[in-house]
């Protein structure tokens, strides 16, 4: 904030008809800022609670095995045993059949994972959100560019409020399917205004 205050009183040296270039500049270094400060503390480096945790396997089993499920051999023993089965799966999955269980989770953002996975390795699970986020802030500002046309200042304001909101950073830290959601939505309502003019 100090920092946009700064340039905006230093602008005031230059014509007024390039206030608006500096200011869309100024925007874009603070955007900028944010994410090279931000974004690297923020990159996990495991996957913690059922949820992210199902994501993360399924990928993983997705890349090195072709399938979302997951195979649990200790199951196979416990039912062969006549025990119970459930303290050899993961939070989350079905009771296995044949020794394979699925998620109760769907596996579409498991599969932009298992991408990931496959192009970069186990990083790859964790670069994953932080490079969707990025994507979000391209398509807010195309949102607000193109489909509502405001002026370029103010497609950058959007893009710099989504950057800084609280959801939007917490997401960054873990591997769910909110920001892969958020970005095919957000390009949806894009393709379907377009696709009405």
């Amino acid at each position: 904030m100090i920092a946009a205050l700064t340039v905006l009183q230093a602008a005031q040296v230059f014509p007024a008809h390039y206030h608006a270039r500096l200011a869309t500049f100024a925007l874009a270094t603070l955007a900028i800022l944010w994410l090279v400060i931000l974004f690297p503390r923020l990159i996990p480096t495991g996957a913690t609670g059922a949820d992210p945790f199902a994501y993360v396997q399924m990928a993983v089993d997705l890349a090195t095995r072709g399938t979302p499920a997951h195979h649990f051999p200790l199951a196979d023993l416990a039912q062969r045993l006549n025990i119970p089965i459930y303290p050899t799966l993961f939070v989350g999955y079905t009771i296995p059949q044949n020794g394979e269980a699925a998620t109760v989770w769907p596996p579409g953002f498991s599969a932009l994972l298992a991408l990931a996975f496959k192009l970069l390795g186990e990083r790859g699970l964790y670069l994953l959100n932080p490079t969707l986020a990025c994507l979000c802030l391209v398509a807010t500002f195309i949102l607000a560019r193109r489909t509502f046309n405001l002026p370029t200042f103010y497609a950058l304001l959007a893009s710099l409020l989504l950057l800084t909101s609280q959801e939007q950073t917490v997401r960054l830290a873990i591997p769910l399917a909110d920001l892969a959601a958020q970005l095919f939505t957000t390009f949806a309502i894009i393709i379907a205004f377009h696709a009405r003019d």
